[in-house]
């Protein structure tokens, strides 16, 4: 490694096992300098597996996701690249008999309330703001603080979709400070 020129392309990926005890304190179990990340003794997990191979790759520029939508993209691709879980938001309210119904507009940023192509435009969203490099969000407007709630009163001008997106945006501001600008 020492005639290789280029230091900085290399990495190694370790997997670390945690587990919770009945008081909910964190145990380190393991360390795994060669996880095994085959989905063939855990279907279940594959996607997980998929994407910590492709962001591992992304994080140290092997990989990269450039297209410009994601009709184009098979939907095993589509799901690897963003999933479900990553562009949920208001988990309380999701759960709650108001939202099962979808009666108020909150819901409509839960899984259950949402149609197929609100889901598409939520994933895009969730792909332009991770993929955005030095960039930064127009629309909606970028939160100079974390707001106090996923509504707000100067979104009476924007068209339905828009609403839904920067409800979104507010409601992902509320978890992770990054997604505020």
């Amino acid at each position: 490694m020492s005639s290789y020129p280029w230091h900085s392309s290399f990495f190694e990926l370790v997997r670390f096992d945690f587990v919770l005890d009945e008081m909910l304190n964190v145990w380190l179990m393991e360390v795994n300098m060669s996880p095994n990340l085959s989905s063939a003794m855990h279907a279940e997990n594959a996607r997980m597996y998929e994407q910590v191979v492709y962001n591992t790759l992304a994080l140290v520029g092997l990989a990269r996701w450039t297209a410009g939508t994601l009709n184009s993209v098979e939907s095993a691709e589509k799901d690897m690249l963003v999933s479900d879980q990553d562009i949920a938001a208001v988990h309380e309210e999701c759960v709650t008999a108001e939202c099962g119904q979808c009666a108020n507009v909150v819901c409509s940023l839960c899984r259950q309330c949402r149609s197929d192509p609100q889901t598409d435009e939520l994933k895009l969203a969730f792909l332009e703001h991770i993929n955005r490099g030095n960039f930064r969000r127009v629309v909606p407007t970028p939160l100079l603080k974390r707001p106090s709630s996923v509504m707000s009163s100067s979104d009476h001008s924007l068209s339905a979709p828009n609403k839904v997106i920067a409800m979104w945006f507010r409601a992902k501001c509320l978890d992770d400070l990054a997604w505020c600008t």
